[in-house]
């Protein structure tokens, strides 16, 4: 089921929020309360953010790699989250799984740039130096941060 819709003008508003809400009518199980909400929308995480931050990855796994257990990107991956994002309970149609790493995906640029952030000084911490190139968003936030 769809749980949220945008509109990008008053106009498309509308001409097609009243059809919307008869569908989220139609569709929601009326045992229990509907709350509708409006916020402006807030760009996700950047494609330049996001490819930087899977070299990060791939860095850092080879880097854990030179002891006797070999890192995967992905365990890299699970690894930052579990030390900078932390842990949230998600719903799942009606089941609630608890305690589950929290994701990137949802994380807003200003979010992926604090995560990012926090990353990058913990390999400094571990003496590792982590790339930051000319012209990506990361790099940008943390211009603009000074």
């Amino acid at each position: 089921m769809i749980n949220y819709y945008i509109f990008n003008s008053r106009e498309q508003l509308m001409e097609e929020g009243p059809a919307a809400l008869r569908r989220i009518g139609m569709l929601w199980d009326w045992r229990q309360q509907l709350r509708i909400e409006y916020m402006p929308v807030v760009p996700l995480r950047t494609l330049s953010q996001n490819a930087l931050y899977w070299v990060w990855m791939r860095q850092l796994a080879v880097e854990f790699s030179k002891g006797e257990r070999f890192f995967a990107e992905d365990n890299m991956h699970d690894l930052c989250r579990h030390l900078h994002l932390g842990y949230e309970d998600i719903i799942v149609g009606h089941t609630e799984i608890p305690h589950q790493l929290k994701s990137t995906t949802k994380l807003t640029k200003n979010q992926m740039s604090d995560y990012m952030m926090k990353i990058d000084n913990w390999a400094i911490d571990l003496g590792i130096l982590l790339p930051r190139p000319d012209g990506n968003e990361y790099t940008k936030y943390m211009e603009a941060a000074r």
